[in-house]
């Protein structure tokens, strides 16, 4: 609310949280907690008329994180929590791509009506 008092008529972008690895049970794998998050946040978006972009689903869903954090090169960091910068440049391409798609998806049903 205090962001659309400060930037009236103006579109606001909220990111969901990313996936986060942990142990579960003897196993490494998403933090439970995760995709309840996400799904809260996809909520208050539509709530409140934000826009809604789900980084955890586009990093690939339950389990990514792990495998970020031991590609090669690393994408996460070893706490599997935060991303590397090539990881960070991994999903700002993606982010940049899904943008502009939706972009080009709104000038063409504006052509069009």
């Amino acid at each position: 609310k205090h962001l659309q008092a400060c930037f009236p008529g103006r579109p606001i972008l909220m990111i969901s949280v990313g996936d986060r690895g942990g142990k579960v049970g003897e196993a490494l794998g998403t933090m439970i907690s995760v995709p309840a998050i996400v799904n809260m946040q996809r909520s208050v978006a539509r709530d409140n008329g934000l826009l809604f972009f789900d980084l955890f689903r586009c990093m690939g869903g339950e389990g990514t994180m792990i495998g970020f954090t031991n590609a090669k090169p690393a994408l996460a960091e070893k706490d599997f929590t935060h991303l590397t910068h090539a990881g960070g440049k991994v999903m700002g391409h993606k982010l940049a791509t899904v943008f502009l798609k939706e972009y080009e998806n709104y000038q063409s049903q504006k052509t069009h009506q």
